[in-house]
C-alpha cells in the first residue's frame, strides 16, 4: 500500500493443485460438491477474517509506546526502488542526505494504523512526540529543528520560490502521471500493480479488494483532470513538464549548481518512480529517455545509498 512488500513472481502450481484447480471447474474437490452458494460463503468468511485481522491489528496498535528512534512508515520496496511512493522515497532520500538515523517500516508492518492523515509516509519516535504526515510537513518540521536545515540554508530568495514552484509541479501534476500509469491503464494494473500493491491480500481476495480501491483511485484522477485525457494526451503534458525540468538542471550535477538541495531528493524520487521496473509505458520511457535526468538520479543514489533504477 506482515512482510516487506515483494516483486518476486508466485511459485508455479504443484501437480496437486492443478488437479485442484481441474475438480473445482468440474464443480468438486476431492468429493465435496462445490456450489455458487459455498463459494460466496468462503469469500465471504474470508472478507469477515482479514477484517477482524485488520481491526484486532488496530486496536492493538492504538496506544503504542513512542519509539526512541526515529521511526519512518512507508510504502514498500519494488524492483530496483527503495520505495513505490514517490512522497515516501523523497523523505527517505532527504533523511539519508541529512544523515539521520531511523527504522523504516513498510506498509504491511502498519497498515495505517497510527497515520494521522490516513496515508503515507508518516514518521514517530526520537523528536516527534506524535506521528506526523505528509512528506513535506515532516521535512519542515526536521529544519526547523536543525536537522537537513543545511541542505537549503546556501539558497537565495529566488532559488527558494523557484524550488517551491518546481515541487509543486512534481506533487501535484507529475505524481499524477504517475498513479495513471500504475491504476488507470487496465492492462499494467491487472499484470503488474495488483500483485505488487496488494502482495499483502490473500490471493483469494486480491482481485475483489484491488478492483474497488482501483475504482476510487480512478474516479480520483478523472475528478483531478488527468484521468480525463488519453495516453498521447498525458505523454505531451509531461513531455513539457518534465522536459522544463530537464532544461533547468542543463548540464548541472545537481538542480542549483554543484551542491544538492531538498528539491533534489523530490526530483530523484518521482523520477525514479517514474522510470521504474517493471512499468514499461509511454510515460516511463518518456521519462528514461531523458538522459540527464536519468544521471542526476544516479547521483542522489550515489549520495543516499537507497536503490534508485
Amino acid at each position: 500500500e506482515g512482510s516487506r512488500l515483494s516483486t518476486a513472481n508466485r511459485p508455479g502450481a504443484s501437480a496437486s493443485s492443478t488437479t485442484q484447480a481441474s475438480a473445482l471447474r468440474e464443480g468438486t474437490q476431492e468429493g465435496v460438491m462445490v456450489t455458487p452458494t459455498m463459494s460466496v460463503g468462503v469469500v465471504t468468511g474470508c472478507a469477515v477474517a482479514v477484517a477482524a485481522l485488520v481491526l484486532l491489528r488496530k486496536k492493538k496498535a492504538a496506544k503504542p509506546e513512542k519509539p526512541k528512534k526515529l521511526q519512518v512508515y512507508g510504502t514498500g520496496p519494488i524492483e530496483g526502488v527503495s520505495d513505490m511512493s514517490p512522497p515516501c522515497l523523497k523523505l527517505l532520500a532527504f533523511l539519508n542526505m541529512a544523515k539521520v538515523e531511523y527504522d523504516y517500516v513498510p506498509y504491511g508492518e502498519h497498515m495505517l494504523a497510527m497515520a494521522p492523515k490516513k496515508k503515507v509516509p508518516f514518521v514517530w519516535g526520537d523528536m516527534f512526540d506524535e506521528p506526523l504526515g505528509d512528506s513535506q510537513f515532516i521535512i519542515e518540521a526536521l529544519q526547523a529543528r536543525g536537522v537537513g536545515a543545511e541542505l537549503d540554508a546556501w539558497l537565495t530568495v529566488e532559488q527558494k520560490a523557484i524550488a517551491t514552484a518546481f515541487r509543486v509541479m512534481l506533487e501535484e501534476s507529475i505524481y499524477f502521471a504517475i498513479a495513471t500509469l500504475r491504476w488507470a491503464d487496465k492492462h499494467d494494473f491487472d499484470t503488474i500493480t495488483r500483485d505488487i500493491v496488494f502482495a499483502a491480500v490473500p490471493a483469494l481476495l486480491r482481485p475483489y479488494i484491488a478492483g474497488s480501491i482501483r475504482k476510487d483511485v480512478v474516479r480520483t484522477l478523472y475528478g483531478q483532470g488527468l484521468g480525463r485525457h488519453s495516453t498521447d494526451e498525458i505523454v505531451h503534458l509531461m513531455q513539457t513538464q518534465i522536459g522544463a525540468i530537464d532544461t533547468f538542471l542543463g548540464e548541472n550535477a545537481f538542480l542549483f549548481g554543484a551542491k544538492p538541495c531538498s528539491l533534489d531528493c523530490v526530483l530523484f524520487a518521482f523520477v525514479t518512480n517514474f522510470a521504474a521496473a517493471p512499468w514499461d509505458h509511454p510515460l516511463s520511457r518518456l521519462v528514461r529517455s531523458f538522459d540527464r535526468l536519468m544521471a542526476h538520479c544516479a547521483r542522489i543514489k550515489s549520495l543516499t545509498g537507497l536503490t534508485g533504477l
